[in-house]
This record gives C-alpha cells, structure tokens and sequence, in this order.
C-alpha cells in the first residue's frame, strides 16, 4: 500500500513539473520579466500588494503572454480575492471580455459576472439575503 501512495505521489511531483516547465516555456516573452513579476505577484501575500504587481505588469507588458490570465486574477481579487468591490469585479472582468475575447478565461470572466449579479445587489451595495 505504502508503495502504490509513493508512485503515486512521485506521479503528480512528476507532472507538476513538467506543468512548470510548460508554463515557463509558453510564457518566456520579454526576456521571461513578465513571468517574474508573476511569480513575485503569487508570492506575496498581500492582496493590495498582488493587484499592484498585475497592474504594473499590464502597464508595462500589454501584449505579454501572460496578460489575460493577469487581467482575470485582478477581477478575482476584487471579487473572491478579499478587496470585495463587486463593481470594480465586473468592470474588470469586462475588460477581460473585452480585450481578450479569444482567452480561456472569457467563460469563467462571465460565469463570474453572472454570479455576481445573482449575489450582489449593487444599488445597495450588499449581498442579496444580506440583513446589514
């Protein structure tokens, strides 16, 4: 049994390197400095901190590779990310839409607009259901 958890473990430590090594390879625009900051946005743990680095990232690398996946992580931090402006979330979201209509994160970016709008009533300012 020990064994079968070991390969298995060993298994996904294998794919999740090579996921890395993907990843690396299909964003290495700009001399891999976009990517840089990427890694130093995920490795902060603060959530004012990360949406600095993706704007100066989206300032400075417009058309990096990594550019809509950015466009998507600062939506969700206004969203699920902790700064919960749900407006400022759509309109980011909207952006996304809007700039990168062929991205693998227009669906999820709707998805999350129409989930917003089911939970959130903007005219107050409050999640539906919301007694405060």
């Amino acid at each position: 049994m020990y064994g079968k958890s070991k390969r298995r473990l060993e298994s996904r430590t294998v794919k999740l390197a090579e996921d890395g090594i993907e990843f690396i390879e299909e964003n290495s625009d700009y001399d891999r400095k976009p990517l840089f900051l990427y890694a130093d946005m995920k490795n902060t743990g603060d959530v004012v901190k990360k949406l600095e680095i993706a704007n100066r990232i989206l300032k400075e690398y417009p058309n990096c590779n990594l550019a809509d996946d950015i466009q998507f992580k600062i939506a969700r931090f206004y969203s699920v990310g902790g700064l919960n402006d749900f407006d400022k979330a759509i309109l980011e979201y909207k952006k996304l839409i809007t700039k990168y209509p062929k991205s693998l994160f227009v669906g999820p970016a709707e998805t999350a607009i129409r989930g917003i709008d089911q939970k959130f009533d903007r005219d107050s300012g409050k999640l539906r259901g919301s007694v405060h």
